[in-house]
C-alpha cells in the first residue's frame, strides 16, 4: 500500500511532532488544567461535609485527619503557586481558604 520512502517519511514527521511550539503549548495548557481542577476537588471535598453537618443532615463532621492532609496539600499547592507565580491556582485556593473558612466559623459561632 504505501512505499518503504512513504513509511520512512511518515515515521519522520511523527517523531517531530513533540517538538512542534504549539504541541508544547498544548501539552502545558492542559497540564495546567489538570493542575487547577484538581485545587476545585481538593476543596470539594471538604465543603460538602460542613454543609451537611451545619443543616444537621449528619452527626459528626469529617475526621480531623483527613481535614489536615486536604488542609496541607492545599497550602503546598498554595506555595507552589506563589512561588512559580500562577495567579489563578494562588487566586482560587485563598478564595477556598476563604469559603472554608467563613462556614467553619459559621459552625463554631451558631
Amino acid at each position: 500500500m504505501f512505499t518503504e520512502e512513504q513509511k520512512a517519511k511518515f515515521k519522520t514527521w511523527v517523531v517531530t511532532i513533540p517538538d512542534w511550539s504549539v504541541w508544547r503549548m498544548i501539552q502545558h495548557v492542559i497540564g495546567e488544567s489538570f493542575g487547577w481542577v484538581a485545587i476545585l476537588v481538593l476543596h470539594s471535598a471538604t465543603i460538602p461535609n460542613l454543609l451537611a453537618y451545619k443543616e444537621g443532615l449528619i452527626e459528626q463532621p469529617m475526621d480531623f485527619d483527613v481535614v489536615v492532609f486536604i488542609w496541607s496539600a492545599l497550602v503546598l499547592m498554595f506555595i507552589k503557586g506563589l512561588v512559580n507565580r500562577e495567579w489563578l491556582n494562588t487566586i482560587t485556593i485563598g478564595i477556598g481558604f476563604i469559603v472554608q473558612a467563613v462556614l467553619l466559623g459559621i459552625l463554631v459561632f451558631r
